[in-house]
This record gives C-alpha cells, sequence and structure tokens, in this order.
C-alpha cells in the first residue's frame, strides 16, 4: 500500500466583529481517485478563550472550490461544502479533540 501524509501547522485569525476573520482557508490537500480520510484539531493561541467556544469546520471538494471562491458574503460559502464539522475549542490553549472525515 503506498502512503502520502501532509502535515501543516499555522495560525489564522478567527472571529470577531470583522468581517475577513468570519472565515478563513486554512489548507488544501488531495487524493487520487477513491476514498480519502483527513485529520484535524484546532487550539485557540491568541487569546486564549475563557469559556469553551465552537469553529464550523468546512470542507469542500476542490472541483467546487473556483465557484467558492468567487462567493462575496462568508456566510454564503457554506452552502457549497461537502462536509460540516463543529469543533469544539477548549480554553486555555489546549488542543481540540481530533475530527476525523472521509472523501470519495
Amino acid at each position: 500500500e503506498i502512503c502520502e501524509a501532509k502535515t501543516r501547522k499555522g495560525q489564522v485569525t478567527v472571529g470577531g466583529q470583522r468581517e475577513e476573520h468570519r472565515w478563513k482557508y486554512v489548507s488544501k490537500f488531495g487524493y487520487a481517485v477513491g476514498r480519502g480520510t483527513y485529520s484535524i484539531r484546532l487550539k485557540a493561541i491568541r487569546p486564549q478563550v475563557e469559556r469553551e467556544r465552537k469553529v464550523e469546520l468546512d470542507v469542500y471538494l476542490d472541483e467546487k472550490w473556483e465557484d467558492v471562491e468567487t462567493i462575496k458574503k462568508n456566510c454564503e460559502k457554506s452552502a457549497m461544502r461537502n462536509v460540516k464539522h463543529e469543533v469544539s475549542l477548549p480554553t486555555k490553549g489546549e488542543w481540540s479533540e481530533w475530527i476525523n472525515g472521509t472523501l470519495r
């Protein structure tokens, strides 16, 4: 069996009053024909949250991505998603639980 993996570490600013912080692109990953799996976890680094927060994670197929990028209102982009995950973001800079998914 051939296996490839991608690991990405980075920071994005999400939340707050500014519209551009309410939706963020995190990463792109691809699969050969067939089934692929992914895992992701998140944590707050600045400022650490005072209470647990929910973050919505949307997964899009590559075939839809150009259409998603043309949508101006962030709240309308979710209509194009293939998978939605709700991630609980813990307090004190702790990691969230792993979110695992599968795409075909």
